[in-house]
């Protein structure tokens, strides 16, 4: 827990935003978590109607033609990524198996796990490794639907940062966000997972929805109608 209280007040100095601090319950408040960081991208410039219009095309049927395709065989890539019901039964057994870890659930669908250490491994990104090959359906999504944005030490240099956001099938999830906080034990040495939070798209149950124009299409349809 020390070194939590110390994370909590040193963690501006890492790129989180607006932080996070005890409320009066002695509760978590993470709200600043995900502030930084996750607003959509700024296009500089005046772009042209006819690119505007396809980009805005694209970006709604382009992210989910890899999902219908993959939908259309049994051996779909998105088939063994856990529902809503199935992440509640994992964090279950997680927190059954490891006592000492609490959990926090807000009402934007962001989980956070704290308080006591979760894993341990000999360098951070063997650590992360393991932790998601082991329990990645606590956040609904497989081990490698993630990738590393950045690490990053604290000022104290007794903690590293590890920001990743989620991608599903070479694309990258809007707004995603999953966050962990190592350190090493200090009693063997190794690093140690003590905090892992994330706000993370899920598969609807029933499916992705079929998609009803290609990339090519799109554009085609938007130089001949605005050009």
């Amino acid at each position: 827990m020390y070194f939590l209280g110390l994370f909590l007040q040193k963690v501006n100095t890492a790129r989180w935003g607006e932080g996070m601090k005890m409320d009066h319950h002695r509760s978590l408040d993470f709200i600043g978590f995900f502030r930084a960081g996750f607003s959509p991208r700024v296009l500089g410039g005046d772009l042209p109607l006819v690119l505007c219009m396809a980009i805005l095309l694209l970006s709604v049927g382009g992210f989910y033609t890899a999902q219908a395709q993959a939908g259309e065989t049994e051996s779909s890539t998105w088939s063994d990524r856990p529902h809503a019901e199935e992440v509640d039964t994992s964090l279950r057994n997680f927190l059954q198996m490891n006592p000492g870890v609490l959990s926090l659930r807000d009402g934007f669908g962001r989980t956070y796990l704290y308080g006591a250490p979760m894993a341990w491994a000999d360098t951070d990104e063997e650590l992360i490794k393991q932790f998601l090959g082991e329990n990645s359906a606590l956040f609904g999504i497989a081990a490698d639907d993630v990738e590393l944005i950045f690490a990053t030490d604290l000022l104290t240099r007794d903690a590293t940062v590890l920001a990743y956001r989620q991608v599903r099938d070479g694309i990258t999830v809007e707004h995603s966000a999953l966050r962990f906080l190592t350190r090493t034990d200090q009693e063997t040495g190794e690093r140690v997972l003590v905090y892992a939070a994330g706000h993370l798209a899920l598969e609807p149950v029933g499916g992705f929805s079929e998609v009803l124009i290609d990339a090519e299409t799109a554009l085609q349809r938007a130089k001949s109608q605005w050009t």
